[in-house]
């Protein structure tokens, strides 16, 4: 049972038999981390950091049921309502909840 990994912009999307996730930085993008952690990962696996660390990233997590296909998911994910202003970013989950966040984590 192994996942599938893909970096689409500002999303990574992860397709495992039991669960669909998709990660979405907020205002920035994914890069690879590999030689920044390499000494600090003990297996060969895929490392992605946030190209301005400072900012949040969203995850959205969903069961292979949920959706028609991963297609429809990442659909769906990369459509969702992300709006930033002034450092606060008000997020629509795919669940319909409203987030608000802040650059400084509050």
């Amino acid at each position: 049972m192994e996942a599938v990994t893909s970096v689409e912009g500002d999303f990574i999307f992860i397709h495992h038999p039991k669960c669909w996730i998709a990660l979405r930085a907020v205002n920035t993008s994914f890069e690879d981390g590999s030689r920044e952690f390499s000494e600090k990962v003990s297996v060969k696996s895929l490392v992605y950091t946030l190209k301005d660390g400072s900012l949040p990233m969203i995850m959205e997590v969903a069961a292979p049921g949920d959706y028609a296909g991963f297609p429809a998911f990442k659909k769906a994910a990369k459509g969702a309502r992300l709006i930033s202003r002034n450092g606060t970013h008000e997020y629509q989950s795919l669940s319909g909840a409203t987030f608000s966040m802040s650059d400084d984590r509050s």
